[in-house]
C-alpha cells in the first residue's frame, strides 16, 4: 500500500512540474521566445489611429534580441478576430502581417528585409471588427541586430 501511494505521490509530482506556468520574461532568456503577450487594446473612435503615436508616452515596450526569429504579439481578451498591417516610415507602404485569432506574426524575414533596406522605424496597427486594438512602434537598431516595440 505504502509504495502504491509513493508511486501515486512521485506521479502528480512529475505531472505537476512538467505543466506549463504562467511566467515572467523567460529568465535569463530575457524575453527571448519572441512572444510577448499585449496589455489591454484601446478603443478607435475614428480619425487616423496611427497619430496616437505622436501624442503621449507608450503604454509598454519590449525588447527583442534577434531578428531570426519570428515577433509573436499576442492581443487581449478583449478583442476578436483581428487584421494586422505595418507601415514603414521610408516608402509608407502597408504591409499586412498573417494573424490568427487575436495574435500577429511579424515574420524574421520581414524584419531581415527591414534592417537589410535600412529602415529603422515602422510601425503596426492591430485593429478587430469592433474598432479595438493596438498601434505598436516598430525600432530597429540596425547595428545591434534588435528590435524594440512599443504599445501606445
Amino acid at each position: 500500500m505504502h509504495a502504491l501511494i509513493r508511486t501515486l505521490v512521485a506521479t502528480l509530482l512529475a505531472l505537476w512540474l512538467a505543466m506549463p506556468s504562467i511566467g515572467g520574461e523567460g529568465g535569463e532568456n530575457g524575453g527571448g521566445t519572441g512572444v510577448w503577450i499585449l496589455p489591454e487594446c484601446q478603443f478607435f473612435s475614428g480619425g487616423d489611429p496611427l497619430a496616437n503615436t505622436v501624442h503621449g508616452a507608450p503604454r509598454a515596450s519590449h525588447c527583442f534580441n534577434s531578428l531570426n526569429q519570428n515577433l509573436s504579439l499576442n492581443g487581449s481578451v478583449q478583442c476578436g478576430q483581428m487584421v494586422a498591417t505595418l507601415v514603414e516610415q521610408v516608402t509608407a507602404v502597408p504591409r499586412s502581417l498573417p494573424v490568427i485569432g487575436r495574435n500577429a506574426i511579424v515574420p524574421a524575414s520581414l524584419l531581415q528585409s527591414l534592417r537589410a533596406a535600412g529602415v529603422a522605424d515602422a510601425q503596426i496597427l492591430m485593429i478587430d471588427a469592433s474598432h479595438r486594438g493596438y498601434v505598436i512602434n516598430l525600432r530597429l537598431d540596425l547595428a545591434a541586430g534588435t528590435v524594440t516595440l512599443s504599445v501606445y
